[in-house]
């Protein structure tokens, strides 16, 4: 006899269990998608002076993650200047990915991580290593093309804790007002 209230005791507990597991699955999912951030980049008119004090004034702070992105073109060019300051000392991954515009068949462009040499104010392009060897000019595209324009590219680079980097992005398409693409840092 008290095996079997045991055994409907532990079953309606086993159950409660259950039933609250499936609502809090439904209520906070926990997918990659959740974690993903959308931004909206407003274009710059003119491309950046390399000094550091102009670039701190024209870029957009982002922190380690993964960002749906929406670059509006200001005039006829589709850029962007990115900051990103170290938590931790580490290399880190730059991706840009899935690349598309409005009505476009193909689009391209490239990324460049840049930060001033020691002592310097001028930002430098740093090389870093890719899946195309090491390079600074990180070339993407919406799909495979020539001269090294590939659907995703990533640059490493070890930065240390505290230290900025920013992350020149340049990619438009004439009859477009906005691309798209998917940036993460690892």
């Amino acid at each position: 006899m008290k095996e079997k209230r045991f055994g409907k005791i532990l079953s309606t507990v086993l159950s409660f269990v259950l039933v609250f597991a499936l609502a809090f699955s439904f209520v906070s999912p926990l997918t990659v998608e959740a974690k993903t951030k959308s931004i909206t980049l407003t274009g710059l008119k003119n491309r950046p002076n390399w000094y550091v004090d102009q670039a701190n004034k024209v870029s957009k702070n982002i922190k380690k993650g993964t960002y749906n992105c929406k670059l509006v073109k200001k005039g006829s060019e589709g850029q962007v200047l990115l900051k990103f300051t170290a938590p931790k000392t580490k290399n880190y991954t730059f991706t840009i990915s899935n690349l598309n515009a409005p009505g476009a068949d193909y689009v391209n462009g490239f990324f460049n991580i840049m930060k001033p040499n020691a002592g310097s104010i001028v930002l430098s392009s740093q090389k870093v290593k890719t899946n195309k060897g090491s390079d600074n000019g990180l070339y993407f595209a919406s799909r495979k093309g020539s001269r090294g324009f590939i659907p995703s590219r990533y640059g490493k680079l070890k930065i240390n804790q505290g230290e900025t980097v920013y992350i020149y992005i340049n990619s438009d398409y004439y009859k477009s007002k906005y691309v798209k693409f998917k940036l993460s840092i690892k």
